[in-house]
């Protein structure tokens, strides 16, 4: 995995997660990114969910 496909995959991400293009809502875009960098094996499905334990509080909080 080429680090500049992550890096595109991330700053596309992060592009669409503040312009929020078309009214899509911010957890879109960053599943989506997600998905795709577990997809592609740049992220370990296990480390995936790690971070998701770890900012969970905050995860919840932001989708209220």
């Amino acid at each position: 995995m080429s680090l500049g496909l992550v890096l595109l995959i991330v700053a596309v991400s992060l592009g669409c997660i503040m312009a929020r293009p078309f009214g899509v809502k911010e957890a879109w875009p960053a599943l989506a990114g997600a998905l795709l960098l577990v997809g592609l094996s740049a992220l370990s499905p296990r480390g995936a969910l790690a971070a998701v334990g770890r900012g969970g509080r905050f995860i919840c909080f932001s989708s209220a």
